[in-house]
């Protein structure tokens, strides 16, 4: 599976990370796919009434909600869908906890091809974009990640 981010969800994540710079957020990927290629196109915000505390961070659903269909209208016409998710570490910590792989697995089981998952983490001041594969087997119920790349993002 090969994950491209577009540089408007780039934008997107990073304005998401400047407005909460101290606590977790995250937020919804939006793209398509092609082949083995996963195009992550837009990435919605945490919505308005997410809770943000510096360990733990859980989405406005509602307002999530609504986003991700503005932006599944803008974009239908190429075939955009849900993908995954992308949510923020405040430390160097690039593994999933319990409640991440929950979400995570939840993702996974909307499309046959699982789903993304990019996880911010630190490395002293800079962020690190950690990109995941995150498979699912139907049979076994079962999910599987594999890091697909990190990037240190500016």
């Amino acid at each position: 599976m090969i994950v491209l981010l577009s540089k408007r969800a780039k934008r997107d994540i990073v304005r998401e990370l400047r407005r909460y710079p101290k606590t977790e957020t995250g937020g919804i990927l939006i793209g398509c796919r092609i082949g083995r290629l996963m195009l992550v196109v837009a990435a919605t915000s945490s919505g308005k009434n997410s809770r943000h505390e510096q360990c733990r961070f859980e989405m406005d659903m509602e307002s999530a909600a609504e986003e991700v269909n503005a932006m599944l209208d803008r974009h239908r016409a190429i075939g955009c869908r849900v993908l995954g998710i992308w949510h923020k570490h405040n430390n160097e910590y690039n593994l999933f906890s319990y409640d991440d792989r929950e979400t995570n697995a939840a993702y996974a089981k909307l499309n046959d091809f699982g789903a993304v998952s990019v996880l911010i983490t630190k490395r002293g001041e800079k962020d690190v974009l950690n990109c995941y594969h995150i498979s699912y087997n139907v049979a076994a119920d079962t999910t599987g990640e594999r890091l697909l790349y990190s990037i240190i993002m500016r």
